[in-house]
């Protein structure tokens, strides 16, 4: 059977009777707290480790200024973002709400904190909360909700919280920053395909195609081999039959018959005379000139 026929075929069967691995949002909500992945300071300045802000160590008067990130300003207000990534496994559309829950220590209470989130879709910042109220000199846990968490989540999957003094001089504390969100996690499971009946052959579409590039393999060039040249035969010339030399028969020898003698007269020519001899056992008669 032909590749490709075979490959046909198994394509066939799978979309008929195969297994499809589809996504399936699960009924039941789950929530995770997420911690800065960074901060962006935009005036003034922090110190500390931006790891700090992933847990609660400090509480009370606690002063450990390993465990918690200092923020302050001199000159002007203090601004800093701390940025926030939706992991990949949590699909943005499924989140369905939203938690800023903060860890603070301030020690004036005349100096106004503000956290913000910023909105994607409208370029603004969305005031949250702020300090307003709160205890100082000693930690507090802060939690602001936050209500249509999409708007405020980027095509990136990031989310941003300012956090920004409204005097100068300010000076804050935080051990613990963090988005708790809530949403529908993504199952993958097994659906079995119907089977349905199409009156034409289905046309499948592949998503991406290989398009091999050519390489240019040279063949060999042939070189021609010396070309044979045939010597000339020499044709022979024809040896010239000699023409045959005409044997010219020797005269008989006449021997006269002895005792006869005889001499008869030409009747032809009168001046010839006629006489026998024996030649080669046979007579013959010889013309004799007369006078």
């Amino acid at each position: 059977m032909r590749p490709h026929r075979f490959l046909h075929i198994l394509l066939v069967l799978v979309f008929l009777f195969g297994l499809s691995i589809r996504p399936v949002y699960s009924a039941f909500s789950t929530s995770t707290a997420l911690s800065p992945a960074s901060i962006v300071v935009r005036y003034g300045s922090t110190s500390g480790s931006v790891s700090n802000l992933d847990q609660i160590d400090q509480s009370g008067s606690d002063d450990t200024p390993s465990a918690y990130v200092s923020f302050s300003s001199t000159d002007t207000p203090h601004f800093s973002e701390s940025v926030f990534e939706l992991p990949s496994a949590i699909y943005a559309g499924n989140v369905s709400d939203a938690l800023l829950q903060i860890n603070y220590f301030g020690s004036d209470s005349t100096e106004k904190w503000t956290w913000s989130l910023y909105n994607w879709k409208t370029g603004f910042w969305i005031p949250l909360g702020n300090n307003v109220g709160v205890p100082v000199n000693q930690w507090t846990s802060l939690v602001f909700r936050i209500t249509s968490i999409s708007s405020y989540i980027s095509a990136t999957n990031e989310l941003r919280v300012r956090f920004q003094s409204d005097s100068q001089n300010s000076a804050a504390k935080m051990d613990y920053e963090a988005l708790h969100v809530t949403y529908l996690p993504i199952t993958a499971t097994a659906t079995r395909l119907t089977a349905t009946a199409f009156g034409t052959k289905p046309a499948y579409t592949y998503a991406n195609t290989y398009t091999p590039t050519l390489t240019f393999t040279p063949t060999n060039t042939f070189t021609p081999t010396n070309t044979f040249t045939p010597t000339p035969t020499r044709t022979s010339t024809p040896t010239r039959t000699p023409t045959p030399t005409k044997t010219r028969t020797p005269t008989p020898t006449a021997t006269p018959v002895g005792g006869m003698g005889l001499l008869f007269k030409n009747p032809d020519n009168p001046r010839y005379f006629t006489d026998g001899i024996v030649v080669n056992g046979k007579y013959r008669s010889v013309l004799l000139t007369g006078s």
